[in-house]
């Protein structure tokens, strides 16, 4: 084997060593990223119920609000809500208490129900 393919061999093996560090590093950041990310996710959740109002003044305060918002909080239009509970009210004999609207009742459900979540972990 000549000198020159001696060197030739050597900087093709320090660029392959090179190589494969760069890429090493960048597993490991994308991997500290990751975990970051998630940790973050789960110590420090961000709460989804954020209004002052409880109860069906909460309920009203977001069907006379953003489309978004509610949508975000229900997975629904107001209006497919509003038939809802319309269709429920008068085809099932849905009813509210003498403390809390039906329309209450079908929101908190509805909320519990599409983020998996208890009223408990709101308070």
């Amino acid at each position: 084997m000549s000198s020159d393919e001696s060197e030739n061999s050597t900087e093709e093996q320090k660029i392959t060593r090179r190589n494969y560090v760069i890429a090493h590093h960048q597993n490991v950041v994308a991997a500290v990223s990751l975990v970051t990310e998630y940790t973050s996710m789960m110590l420090c959740p961000v709460p989804r119920m954020t209004s002052k109002q409880t109860g069906d003044k909460w309920v009203v305060e977001l069907l006379c609000g953003s489309r978004v918002r509610f949508h975000d909080s229900f997975m629904m239009s107001q209006e497919i809500f509003m038939d809802l509970l319309h269709a429920l009210e008068e085809k099932c004999g849905f009813r509210g208490t003498r403390r809390t609207a039906s329309r209450e009742i079908l929101a908190l459900t509805i909320y519990v129900l599409s983020h998996n979540e208890s009223m408990k972990k709101n308070n």
